[in-house]
């Protein structure tokens, strides 16, 4: 059996054919990309009776990100002895970079202090607010 299109079904055909391969080819949030996050972990240590004993940039902080609108973590890495982090390889979309701060009243003694960071460009560099956490 064989089908003849005319001029316009032909066209049609074409268009359709074409938008479907665009829109297959939009890549989700997440690694894969040439885009990155990056920041720094500054900390306050407090004794027992709330006086400050130290600060500062602070390493072996575990940072985490996940893409905005999804329960699964992407990835976590760990400061650098000066506090800086850095989530590389990613694409365009819309993230959450987070880490746990010490808390007396929260369970776990846990408690998350979230950003939220947009990337918009295909090699973005996007660099983040200092988190300040307590030890």
């Amino acid at each position: 059996m064989h089908i003849n299109f005319n001029k316009t079904q032909r066209y049609l055909l074409l268009m359709l054919c074409f938008s479907l391969s665009i829109f297959s080819c939009t890549k989700q949030a997440g690694e894969g990309g040439l885009a990155s996050i990056s920041g720094k972990v500054y900390a306050h240590d407090y004794d027992k009776q709330g006086n400050l004993k130290a600060e500062g940039y602070v390493g072996e902080i575990r940072v985490y990100i996940g893409v905005e609108g999804s329960s699964e973590l992407l990835d976590d890495v760990r400061t650098q002895y000066d506090g800086s982090y850095e989530f590389p390889f990613l694409r365009k979309g819309n993230y959450k970079i987070w880490v746990y701060t010490q808390c007396d009243s929260c369970l776990n003694d846990l408690l998350p202090v979230v950003q939220d960071a947009s990337i918009t460009e295909r090699k973005q560099r996007l660099v983040m607010p200092d988190f300040e956490i307590k030890l």
